[in-house]
């Protein structure tokens, strides 16, 4: 239910806004990171249990680069993404050109069903819509960095 410009709603339209406010400050200190990339994406890159089901690995230089992308693109800090817009992002992508919608719709719900159960983000209540967690900002910023440095940089940083 959208919020009320009056007073009855202040309160709220105030902790909507330090959210937004938060999400941002930490997409920002996301890149200021003096961790290891081997040591960011182990967690990710590794199979795990969870209730007893296996979590396939994440491939976030490969074929789950698409949706690690689209779902840490900057414009969905505030209002997450669903979906429907992954889809619109990732459909003209190598490995998803050939599918129906449907098809499509059914491959990118098992994709942030593991992304979910990988921490890397976080269902909103009440909504299908999904935000990036810190594990996942931290994660994506360093792989986006990663794979946009040349090997001169990446060798110079190195040594």
């Amino acid at each position: 239910m959208p919020l009320r410009k009056g007073v009855a709603d202040v309160v709220l339209r105030s902790q909507v806004s330090q959210d937004v406010n938060n999400r941002f400050a930490e997409n920002i200190c996301a890149a200021k990171i003096s961790t290891p990339l081997n040591d960011l994406i182990k967690t990710v890159t590794e199979a795990k249990y969870k209730n007893g089901q296996r979590i396939r690995a994440l491939d976030p230089v490969g074929k789950n680069k698409a949706i690690l992308d689209a779902v840490s693109d900057p414009k969905f800090t505030i209002a997450g993404v669903s979906n429907k817009e992954i889809r619109k992002i990732i459909r003209e992508q190598g490995l998803y050109k050939q599918k129906t919608d449907k098809q499509l719709a059914g491959t990118v719900s098992r994709l942030l069903r593991i992304l979910r159960n990988h921490g890397l983000i976080r269902k909103l209540p009440k909504q299908n819509r999904y935000l990036l967690t810190s594990q996942g900002r931290q994660i994506t910023s360093a792989m986006q960095i990663a794979l946009s440095a040349s090997v001169e940089e990446l060798l110079k940083t190195a040594s």
